[in-house]
């Protein structure tokens, strides 16, 4: 379906957003000319029918009462740290140093691993839980690392009547880097 007008731009919006999670509009509006899908981003926004951010350089739609913030929705977006968020849904109790070497998998500890952890504090997904007599210090997950963890296993990358699944699957593993796609 080719988008003509700014009121099929809209239903497009609307039925991308409808999921309640952010979107990149030159995804949703795929083959229009970047000039248009901006114009009929700002004007969806002026509209008060979502609110816009900007996030590595590009602008998302992000629907009111969002199920996650756009740091949150790119966080799932990498499977290293949904499988990072996995370990500590799972494993509930857990050492900094155990938490290295699950996200690591088969690999030494690197900085990507390291990094990786780090997010998980940034965004308030684990926190330190105790301290043992030998001075290891245990982490297990937060009530919000739970609920991150619950709504990525909801989520859905929308389709597009305009595309085919395998347009879809190309670009959303190269856009956001899903593995796998996981179907409506």
């Amino acid at each position: 379906m080719s988008v003509k007008n700014e009121k099929q731009a809209f239903g497009q919006f609307d039925a991308a957003l409808a999921h309640g999670f952010p979107m990149r509009p030159r995804d949703i509006l795929e083959g229009v000319p970047a000039g248009k899908v901006s114009q009929y981003m700002r004007s969806y926004v002026r509209n008060g029918f979502a609110s816009y951010e900007t996030w590595g350089n590009q602008d998302w739609l992000v629907p009111h009462d969002p199920r996650l913030d756009v740091e949150q929705f790119h966080f799932i977006q990498s499977p290293r740290h949904l499988s990072a968020l996995a370990y500590a849904h799972a494993t509930r109790i857990f050492t900094q140093k155990d938490l290295f070497v699950a996200i690591a998998g088969d690999r030494p500890v690197d900085a990507e691993a390291r990094k990786t952890a780090a997010r998980l504090w940034h965004l308030d997904l684990v926190e330190q839980r105790s301290v043992g007599s030998d001075g290891e210090k245990y982490f297990g997950i937060t009530s919000k690392g739970r609920k991150l963890f619950e709504v990525a296993g909801e989520y859905h990358v929308p389709r597009f009547a305009d595309r085919g699944d395998s347009a879809d699957l190309a670009k959303f593993h190269a856009v956001l880097d899903l593995e796998p796609i996981r179907d409506p």
